[in-house]
């Protein structure tokens, strides 16, 4: 094996890539240079430091295979999610269903309700973009159980909030985008994308029914519902 060849084989090992012409001197000050900082590393960690290793960019078909499994595992969730709700349409217009209409009906009843039922919380907005905000309308749903829309105050939610189940999962799932300094490798400050919640919940018991019953009453007096 020629010095070159033992070279670039080092060189992989340490994730270093050179172009095809790149001259021999480059290639060993480089794989010199690398090895000095991993064995530097090396003796930092082993002194009970931590190193925070940067991840290597992407390549241009990696993304696209990313994106392109993603597309994948949506379009299939589409297509089984269209699926059942055409057997459920189907079976609720056909009057020989018989049992099976009533079942389906009582399916879609029941994820409606799901769906409707209230989550009493404390809402937290970690999006940055929305830290001003008041409120926002929040709307969700499916073929099954229709759409729906909420106004979610963001400012008066200290005492619990209620949020239909289907208005709080998509909220749940709603991720952001912030930017946080990090080190880089010469010692100076960098931005880095980050995704995180764009909200987070603390959760409280239901109110009784006494509960909310004198809540319909204070929202009545105080002209809080229409």
């Amino acid at each position: 094996m020629t010095e070159r060849e033992k070279l670039l084989a080092e060189a992989k090992e340490l994730n270093l890539e050179f172009a095809k012409n790149a001259k021999t001197d480059t290639i060993r000050d480089a794989v010199t240079k690398a090895k000095e900082e991993k064995m530097e590393e090396e003796a930092f960690v082993a002194e009970g430091g931590s190193v925070e290793v940067e991840e290597k960019p992407k390549t241009m078909e990696e993304i696209k295979a990313e994106m392109q499994a993603e597309f994948d595992a949506k379009l299939q969730m589409e297509k089984a999610k269209m699926q059942a709700n055409m057997e459920v349409n189907i079976a609720m217009k056909d009057d020989t269903a018989g049992e099976q209409r009533a079942s389906l009906g009582q399916a879609k009843l029941k994820a409606r309700k799901e769906a409707l039922a209230l989550v009493r919380v404390v809402i937290t907005v970690k999006d940055p973009a929305k830290q001003g905000w008041d409120g926002e309308i929040i709307s969700a749903g499916n073929d099954v159980i229709g759409e729906v829309k909420k106004y979610v105050d963001f400012v008066n939610t200290e005492g619990g909030y209620h949020l239909p189940r289907i208005i709080h999962n998509v909220m749940r799932d709603r991720m952001c985008t912030v930017f946080v300094n990090k080190k880089g490798k010469d010692g100076k400050t960098l931005k880095e994308a980050k995704q995180i919640k764009a909200f987070s919940f603390e959760y409280l018991e239901p109110l009784t029914p006494d509960e909310l019953t004198e809540l319909g009453r204070s929202q009545t007096d105080r002209n809080a519902i229409d």
